[in-house]
């Protein structure tokens, strides 16, 4: 398969820009109805999907305007990935899942994710939320944290360094 090789022989992408712009392309396609999954294809996600900040990007768009694409990415590449990569996109369908209230399906994937990949780290956060059968609104607080520019700032009290004159 090719995601083997691709990994045995050490290819490489950049996955930062590259990566996003990759799940970008595909939530758009999926979303158009014309998603089409060929090895390369599959094996350029799996490598994007391994970076963390592409991943997490990812976690974000389930939740906005794009999570029926998303969902339906998600959902293709779980069947498309060999183990241990389909872990990432059948971690990722379980976020949608959670987030849509359908606690059904998202045991099945985190079930998937699991088996894919035991103690995947995207796993323990949905998983936590699953068991505690948290409404959709609070699996998005979970997943969506408010902007850091919304964040309050907090000012540390502390001595001035301006100088006194004497």
């Amino acid at each position: 398969r090719m995601l083997t090789r691709a990994i045995d022989t050490g290819q490489d992408m950049d996955t930062g820009s590259t990566g996003h712009a990759l799940v970008e392309n595909a939530l758009a396609d999926a979303g158009a109805g014309r998603l089409c999954l060929d090895d390369a294809r599959v094996v350029a996600l799996a490598l994007a999907l391994s970076d963390l900040e592409v991943r997490d990007a990812a976690v974000a768009r389930s939740a906005g305007a794009d999570a029926d694409a998303a969902e339906h990415l998600w959902t293709a590449l779980v069947r498309e990935m060999p183990d241990p990569e389909a872990a990432e996109p059948a971690a990722l369908l379980a976020v949608c899942a959670l987030l849509r209230g359908d606690g059904a399906l998202a045991g099945i994937a985190l079930d998937r994710a699991e088996q894919a990949w035991p103690g995947h780290r995207l796993t323990g956060l949905p998983r936590a939320v699953w068991a505690a059968g948290m409404p959709p609104e609070r699996v998005r607080e979970c997943f969506c944290p408010p902007p850091a520019a919304a964040m309050p700032v907090r000012r540390v009290a502390g001595r001035s360094k301006r100088r006194s004159r004497r």
